[in-house]
């Protein structure tokens, strides 16, 4: 059970008022569950539904829909959402859920109980302009890695092996017991992942956005594990995207016990089933400085020293190529090192390259192929705007809505590819050219002139 001193004062006064344990710390879930869905135990409608999604996903709405206020207002009022920043008339409205392990927990539950698909919900509220959909898809690999989580979880635990999760995510083709790293700090280190990560764990039933890129550090992991939180990174963010935290040996939580799964997500077609080295590079953990300098081999010099950071822990470097046409998951291991020729590395990492939004990548989205897939197209193509009849709510016939569609795109010139765009750029072919300083018309110039 999760500490509620950890969560809001709402729930630590109410589970300290029952020293006894009897009733409602046994109960404390269900009365989240309640105060998240106004006062219900089931999901019945669909803003019951958005307050578990928002709990549990750090989803941002988009304003320029009119709707979208009295919406967020309704959350405020019934869902548990903090209003932040108000003015009167609600002309300005600023809103946030915060980390709250115990309604994650909550949100969890109900949405399990009222088999509520948060892949379809969201793809409903993109449709309705109502949830910002993010730059590369880092929301839909979010959704992606914590169904994998839920799919893992067994019942009465909290924690979820890091080989189990794996398999859960990615089926039988993530050979954990087989997979081999990319690169070892000794040749010790050359061993299969599932037996590199035997025992380490994971906890998270939320996301948490960061708005500082200092936080992806060990320094700072070790308390998102204590909230249940997995870290989706700040906008401007080097190389990574989604940090899993991950507790390697025991259960003592600390900088020098705490390790990470690293997530690139691309929305790029051009990033298919081939592996691009320079995404797992560009991970490196001391780049983004996920291990502080001091820890890197190189620089310690006194083993004996207890003063002096760990040695690095071993990570998992994972690339989501998610606009990829074709379905892969690929290792990218190193090859079995000679002991003549060995140099040793700054870290263990074992690369991992998934391929594409099917169901052969990612067997966890099952029948939610299409709803995954409808969402990273979102992210790829953006044509909400010229929607017009969608956001008009008017029916017009097919060829008058090809029109209005074409002339909101000429307004628009060069910002895309497509014919519209362009419309008045032509170059001219190489014949038709003439030098510089030319006339337009051979010959002499005009009567009575010299030239």
């Amino acid at each position: 059970m999760e500490d509620p001193h950890h969560t809001s004062c709402r729930f630590a006064s109410r589970y300290d008022a029952d020293p006894q344990d009897v009733f409602v710390r046994s109960k404390i879930v269900l009365f989240a569950t309640q105060k998240l869905l106004g006062g219900h135990e089931i999901i019945k409608t669909v803003d019951q539904s958005l307050a578990c999604l928002s709990v549990r996903f750090p989803l941002e709405f988009d304003f320029s829909d009119p709707n979208v206020r009295s919406l967020v207002r309704k959350q405020i009022e019934h869902h548990m959402r903090l209003c932040t920043i108000a003015k009167s008339g609600f002309e300005v409205l600023f809103s946030t859920v915060g980390s709250e392990p115990l309604l994650a927990e909550a949100a969890a539950t109900a949405m399990a109980k009222s088999e509520t698909n948060p892949v379809q919900l969201l793809s409903a509220l993109l449709d309705k302009n109502c949830i910002n959909h993010g730059e590369r898809g880092e929301l839909v690999a979010a959704l992606l890695v914590m169904q994998a989580r839920d799919a893992t979880l067994k019942k009465g635990q909290r924690w979820v092996y890091v080989p189990d999760f794996l398999d859960t995510l990615l089926g039988g083709r993530t050979r954990t017991d087989t997979a081999l790293p990319s690169a070892t700090l000794s040749l010790e280190d050359y061993k299969p992942l599932a037996t590199t990560f035997e025992g380490a764990r994971m906890w998270f039933n939320h996301v948490v956005k960061v708005r500082n890129t200092n936080l992806i550090n060990v320094r700072y992991l070790w308390r998102f594990i204590s909230r249940g939180a997995m870290v989706l990174c700040a906008n401007n963010q080097r190389g990574v995207d989604i940090v899993l935290p991950v507790c390697y040996k025991g259960s003592k939580l600390s900088r020098r016990n705490v390790t990470a799964i690293l997530i690139q997500v691309k929305n790029d077609a051009h990033f298919g089933e081939n592996i691009h080295g320079y995404l797992f590079d560009a991970m490196d953990p001391f780049t983004i400085k996920l291990f502080d300098e001091e820890s890197r081999p190189s620089q310690q010099k006194k083993p004996e020293d207890n003063n002096q950071p760990p040695s690095p822990l071993p990570i998992i470097r994972m690339v989501f190529a998610l606009a990829s046409e074709t379905d892969a998951v690929k290792y990218d291991p190193s090859g079995q090192p000679n002991p003549r020729t060995y140099k040793p590395g700054d870290f263990t990492s074992y690369d991992i390259w998934c391929a594409g939004t099917f169901s052969e990548t990612f067997p966890i989205m099952g029948p939610d192929e299409h709803a995954y897939q409808t969402l990273v197209a979102r992210t790829r193509f953006r044509d909400q705007e010229y929607a017009v009849g969608k956001i008009q709510d008017v029916k017009y016939p097919k060829e008058v809505e090809e029109k209005k569609v074409a002339l909101l795109r000429n307004c628009n010139p060069l910002l895309e590819s497509g014919a519209e765009h362009q419309l008045f750029y032509e170059e001219v072919p190489p014949e038709e050219q003439r030098p510089r300083g030319s006339s337009l018309k051979k010959g002499k110039g005009k009567k009575g002139q010299g030239r």
